[in-house]
């Protein structure tokens, strides 16, 4: 594949923002990863900051994953930002926000806001020794049925398993048990400083990524077209840099 002339960089956090747009300027094309909770105020500085410059490309994508899968999204895009365009990118990391699947594990699903508790686990939330695992956007289950009742640690393809930094003591049976369980091709450990994602503070959390990027990349690379206008490459029918539809298109 002929590359794109200009060269990514891809930028995360909304503690970030302020210090990666200093960095916006003529010469390659930025893509902000942002948490869709913080996304109207970090989208407002970014184009306040556009604004400043000239013929600089920005490309933002919201987010509705944890911090952990955020942060992880960002380092598959990174470690890519040699190999795609940044519209490649782009559509990459749309992908992933379906395919990264993030977790915690509870010992209260009362104040629970990335994933809609039953009331049943309401009232099983009073018991002491009762935990849950909770998937953003997804189901809650509880974590006695995890030898038993393991769908939610269902995959198609091979798994990365992304752990916070540094697990609680309390977790550590716990986690033994979810590598026995999921079975994932590589475990890895990152830090996480942000915990209100989930609105009760987890004793653990963690995230699922494809481990095989082919899978997701390969698509992308087979069916993108070079834009006319910006020379970016882009999965059609609309280049998400200039905004001009595909040769076959409505805007031809």
């Amino acid at each position: 594949m002929i590359q794109s002339p200009k060269t990514s960089r891809v930028f995360a956090g909304n503690a970030e923002i302020d210090f990666a747009l200093q960095r916006v300027s003529n010469d390659g094309r930025a893509i902000f990863v942002v948490d869709k909770k913080h996304s109207l105020d970090s989208i407002r500085v970014i184009s306040h900051a556009r604004a400043s410059t000239l013929a600089n490309e920005v490309l933002i994508h919201v987010s509705r994953l944890s911090p952990l899968g955020l942060s992880t999204l960002v380092e598959i895009l990174d470690s890519l930002k040699t190999s795609l365009s940044s519209a490649q990118l782009f559509a990459l990391a749309h992908d992933l926000e379906e395919h990264i699947r993030c977790q915690a594990l509870l010992k209260s699903v009362s104040k629970l806001q990335a994933a809609t508790p039953s009331l049943i686990q309401h009232f099983m939330g009073w018991w002491p020794s009762t935990k849950f695992i909770a998937e953003a956007h997804g189901p809650v289950v509880s974590a006695a049925k995890m030898q038993v009742d393991n769908d939610i640690f269902a995959f198609d393809e091979p798994q990365v398993l992304v752990i916070q930094e540094d697990p609680p003591e309390s977790s550590q049976q716990f986690l033994s048990d979810l590598i026995d369980v999921a079975q994932p091709s590589t475990v890895i450990y990152r830090s996480l400083a942000d915990t209100e994602y989930w609105g009760n503070s987890p004793e653990l959390q963690w995230c699922f990524a494809p481990a095989n990027l082919d899978t997701l990349t390969g698509p992308i690379e087979r069916t993108s077209e070079r834009c006319r206008w910006c020379n970016e490459d882009f999965v059609p029918p609309v280049c998400p840099v200039c905004s001009s539809f595909t040769p076959n298109g409505d805007q031809a």
